[in-house]
């Protein structure tokens, strides 16, 4: 074996093993007594003879220095080709007893070629109740959601996944804390993104159905109207004040909820809007084979939502299934 630097021979295997092997002194009844030496030498530290750790992780073995490696080669950066990451990334914060988003936005998604979806549920917030006092201070719940999907300023729009929270909060509210956390996203929501589906489609009579209690219901209502070119006609509420009770209501109640709807109306309505993205209405089919049943435009949150963020990050392409938004704007 090759002979070791002087300095660094104190610290050699050899070394240690003759130090661990020094005799100590028989000790006194009261104590043990150590030779001056013996005080001040390190403890003996456990070296595996067979490798020499250069890092935390990579190390080589020393004991056949000459053996052949298998063949390696490191690519020049000319000989790598890279792709784009994507067309668009979506940033989308939501609450967390929002239990069928999850699946619906992912098949909805995936639809789109090279489009991410990147999301981050709500913590901290004072209820799990879908009420006015559970949100209103949440603001600063939803700049932090949404600021653990920023790295490096990746996606291309941001957004409130929640019809109430979002016109609880306010749109200014909701863009300013979107906007800290991502400050070169497209801020959207789902309040707002039911008005310009909406408007998209060219309604301005329809009827809502809401899973909402009677307040959170009448500010649906009020946010719908509130620019003066569309008119709740008539509506359904269900009176729940989870969220996660929603997530369990069937779709035969929904759509028998449209229904009754559009028969309440003392006039033809263009669209009816199914508030609240808990609803499970959201999945492949639903939405064509209701406008189809009913003969009027179905607009629902998680739908509207997906539909303006992709819009919002360029995206443009036109898909089956997901109602006239999707088919034909």
């Amino acid at each position: 074996m090759a002979s070791q630097p002087p300095e660094e021979a104190e610290g050699s295997v050899a070394a240690m093993a003759a130090l661990g092997s020094r005799k100590r002194r028989a000790p006194t009844e009261d104590c043990f007594e150590l030779t001056p030496s013996e005080v001040s030498a390190p403890a003996p530290k456990q070296v595996r003879p067979s490798q020499t750790f250069k890092a935390a992780s990579t190390f080589e073995t020393s004991s056949h220095p000459t053996e052949p490696r298998a063949p390696q080669k490191r690519l020049e950066r000319t000989a790598i080709g890279f792709s784009p990451l994507r067309r668009a990334a979506l940033a989308v914060v939501q609450v967390p007893t929002d239990f069928n988003m999850d699946s619906e936005a992912a098949l909805l998604i995936a639809n789109f070629q090279g489009v991410e979806l990147r999301m981050q549920k709500i913590t901290g917030l004072a209820t799990d109740l879908c009420t006015p006092e559970s949100y209103l201070p949440a603001r600063k719940n939803v700049r932090d959601a949404a600021e653990a999907l920023n790295v490096n300023n990746y996606c291309s729009v941001v957004g409130l996944a929640c019809t109430s929270m979002s016109f609880t909060l306010g749109p200014e509210i909701v863009d300013a804390e979107l906007k800290i956390a991502h400050p070169k996203a497209k801020p959207v929501d789902m309040a707002r993104s039911q008005v310009k589906a909406i408007r998209t489609l060219g309604c301005t009579v329809i009827g809502l159905v809401t899973p909402y209690i009677d307040a959170f219901h009448n500010n649906n209502i009020n946010m719908l109207e509130s620019g003066g070119d569309v008119t709740v006609a008539s509506s359904v509420n269900l009176g729940l004040v989870k969220d996660e009770w929603t997530s369990m209501v069937d779709q035969q109640t929904i759509t028998d909820a449209v229904k009754e709807v559009i028969r309440m109306a003392d006039t033809p309505l263009d669209a009816v809007v199914l508030g609240c993205s808990a609803f499970r209405v959201c999945v492949p089919g639903y939405i064509s084979e209701l406008e189809t049943e009913t003969g009027v435009s179905i607009v629902t949150s998680t739908q509207a939502f997906y539909w303006n963020c992709l819009r919002t990050g360029g995206v443009e392409d036109q898909i089956d299934g997901y109602g006239r938004l999707f088919q034909e704007f």
